[in-house]
Order: C-alpha cells, then structure tokens, then sequence
C-alpha cells in the first residue's frame, strides 16, 4: 500500500489528565496506556475551542472556528467539499467514512460534509420506526397532565405501527442512553471493514462515553469507590446557577472516571480490531479528543464558553506504521496541526503554516441561559498557549483576564502568535443556512443539556 490508512478517533469531553498515561492518580486507561507504549505521547496538546461544534469543526477544515463557522452563533459545518478534510482525502484515492454517536456531528448539521459515507449512529430499538423521544417529549408539555398524557400517548402509537411502537417505548424506557454506546460503535467500525475494497481509507470515529448523564456499569464503577451514588447535575451554564456538594462532586468525578474506564476497554478493542484484520501495519491511529470537561472546577459543570485548562488540554496519541519505540513530543500542538499532520500523510500539502504555539476561541456562551451571579463573555474568548505560558483575552473589552501578570518576554511571544493569527484570519464558511434539526436529535441534545 502506498499511503496509510488513516484512523481518527475522537473520545468525546476527555481531559488529558484524567488518563493515566498522562499522570492521573488512578488507573482510568490502561488499554490507552498499553496503546501509547508504541505510540507518539503529545503532552501539550490544546483544543481549538472548548466544546464539540467547533473543535469538530477545527479538525475537519484545519481553520479556527471564527474561519470555518460553527461555533456558539452559527452551529452548523457550512463549507464547501474541498475545504474539508474528508473532501481532500476522497478526491486523493481515499475511501472516506464517518461514524458518530454525537448528536451535533450529525448529518442534521452537514458534518457529513465531504465524507463518501457518513452515519449518525444512534441508540438501538428492536423495530426501525419513529423514536420514543418525541413521545416523552409531548407527554411532559405542561398541557398533557393526567390523564391527557395516555390519550397523548395513544395517539402517538397508532400514528404509526402501535405494537412496534409499544415495544420501542418499552425498551427505551429501560435503556434510556442519550447516544450509542461504544460496543454498537465498534460492531460499525468491524462491518464497514468487512466492505470496504482496496483503496486506502480515512475513518473518523466519535466515542461518547465519557460524555454525561454518567451511568457506568456498577462494574466499573465499583473499581473508584464502594457502593453507589447519585448527584443531580444541571450541566453546562445551568450548571452555575447551582451549588453542589463535596459528595456530589465526589460522585461525579468517580462516575465520570468509571465511564472513562469503560471506554478504554472498548478504546483496545478497536485496536484489537485493525490487528485482528491486519490492518494494524497500514493504519496511522489518531487518539484524541475534542475537548476536556470540568466537573466542579471554578465552580463549573460542563463545557464550552470558557477557555479552562480542563477544557482545552485534551490527549493526543498517535501510532505511525512501522514504529514500535514509545515517544513524548513537549510541542504544542492543536487540532489544526492534527488536521495537517494528516494531509501530509496522505501526501497532500496544501495546508497553512503557522508560529509555534495555539489559539484557542469561543465565540461567546454556547447556550442560551440566564447566568445569575456573574456575567458571560458575551463576546467569547481568546486563549494563547506556547512554552509554559498562557493568556486569556476577553474579546469584548480586549483585556488579559487571566493571568494577572506575565514576564515580559513571555507576553511578548504569546501576543506575537496572537498577532500572525489574526493576519492570517480568513473566513471560508457560509453562514446563511438555518440550524435545522429533527426532532429525536433535539430531544437527545436536550437531554444531554446543551438545549
């Protein structure tokens, strides 16, 4: 074979320091960590923004978010075929796939741009018929109260199959998940390999098993405390008008690392998977993320609208074709420069330069809710990161927020980075389409707390 195959794998809000390879106290990833034994170990790897639209939105076009167009304002991936990942590589002799258990990185928003195949993969029910989610979704409008809500629901049953409807309603009552867990991921990845022909492939893969509600197999959470646990979280900016307890943060944390854990199992399956299929000696494997996830650091539950170190260092490993010695790179590194590492692999060239070091961005509050006690950054911000140093400008106003001070040669360099970004800022998307969604993909960002 004379280029790669490609794997871009993406564990959706994972934060480098929760795995053990990167330092954590606990034995989250040891399938990840036997994997980074082989493996490059990038240990200043920064998302391009702080939650899954635009950090997506980064790796497939290899621009920043206010360049590409999906962000807080404007979330769907509006860019041409060519500009995109998956359009270079397909027009290049690659086989193009996309697989994503993430609601936003759905056809719904045109993150199918680009890619010869793409499927949103949700969570399974016995019959292909409507989903329940709309059901639930009428039957608590404040109007169907009592008995209005079995008439609703009986309405909703005979508008389709009503015994197929039934027993879905039943079944997803009892698996109530907000996406496809990972083994349902992996069993897509194994038949579209049994498919697939002889051309070489780029397949991006969306986990999001360590994305709340946080409902691990007592199994594994048994492994990070005794007994179980609940804590009722108000994600995201809600999550500010809250206050939580020591034991709900405790809880959090253990469950979130539990669900971790189990990942990793499924992350060393898939491995397990491309040896199986002796594809291991012809796939770059790309481990990653698309952003981390604060659980109670700075009084914050969620992700987006903030630039915090727990939500913009993700892990980063990557796996070359005949290269077994285990490796740390203390480089910078962004989704961007993922984004070109893999044009260059497939020995395509056409991609931006830049200084060393990463801006990070929002574009102001991802959701729309009332904050309380403190104002947003209504504006968004700008993070610059590169050796050992850090700012964060408020793009409203202009001003550093964070740090309070900085030695003078280390602001000189990060504003210089800042400085070429902005010279280099050129806008490609088009923001006049309507952020159209179905109905089940609302229901299932609404219960996840985006909505």
């Amino acid at each position: 074979m004379t280029k790669p195959n490609i794997l871009l794998a993406v564990m959706d809000s994972v934060s480098a320091d929760r795995l053990s390879c990167y330092g954590y106290h606990r034995s989250t990833t040891p399938e990840i960590d036997a994997f980074a034994e082989g493996s490059t170990v990038y240990e200043n790897a920064i998302a391009n923004s702080s939650w899954t639209v635009p950090t997506h939105g980064t790796l497939f076009t290899g621009r920043y978010p206010s360049e590409h167009g999906a962000h807080a304002r404007h979330k769907r991936f509006s860019v041409p075929d060519g500009h995109t990942l998956a359009g270079q590589l397909s027009d290049n002799g690659y086989r193009t796939v996309g697989l994503s258990t993430n609601p936003w990185i759905a056809t719904d928003f045109d993150y199918d741009t680009g890619f010869d195949d793409f499927q949103d993969i949700r969570v399974s029910l016995p019959f292909d018929t409507k989903r329940p989610r709309e059901l639930f979704q009428r039957i608590d409008d404040g109007d169907n109260q009592g008995y209005r809500k079995y008439i609703e629901a009986g309405k909703w049953a005979f508008e389709g199959n009503p015994i197929k409807r039934t027993i879905n309603t039943i079944y997803y009552r009892q698996h109530q998940d907000s996406y496809a867990d990972a083994d349902v991921l992996n069993d897509r990845v194994a038949t579209w390999l049994e498919q697939n022909d002889d051309r070489p492939f780029f397949m991006f893969l969306n986990y999001m098993d360590a994305h709340e509600p946080y409902n691990p197999p007592e199994e594994y959470l048994s492994k990070f405390r005794e007994g179980d646990c609940s804590a009722d979280i108000a994600w995201h900016l809600r999550s500010l008008n809250e206050k939580y307890s020591s034991s709900e943060t405790e809880c959090i944390n253990d469950r979130y690392d539990a669900c971790l854990n189990y990942l990793d199992e499924r992350i060393g399956d898939l491995i397990a998977l491309l040896e199986k299929r002796d594809l291991a000696d012809d796939t770059i494997v790309i481990l990653t993320a698309d952003h981390g996830k604060c659980l109670g650091e700075h009084d914050y539950m969620g992700v987006g609208t903030y630039l915090y170190d727990e939500l913009v260092q993700i892990p980063l490993i990557i796996s070359h074709p005949g290269e077994s010695e285990s490796k740390t790179s203390s480089e910078y590194v962004s989704q961007i420069d993922i984004h070109n590492m893999i044009l260059r692999s497939a020995g395509i060239g056409q991609t931006r330069g830049r200084k060393d070091g990463v801006v990070s961005e929002t574009l102001g509050p991802h959701q729309d809710v009332t904050v309380h006690d403190q104002p947003l950054p209504e504006q968004g911000l700008r993070r610059i990161d590169a050796k050992d140093y850090n700012l964060i400008r408020d793009l409203a106003t202009g001003e550093i927020t964070q740090p309070t001070s900085l030695p003078e040669q280390a602001q000189m360099t990060l504003e210089g980075i800042e400085d070429e970004y902005e010279k280099s800022h050129e806008p490609i998307y088009d923001e006049t389409g309507e952020e159209e969604m179905t109905a089940d993909v609302k229901n299932q960002l609404e219960q996840l707390g985006y909505l």
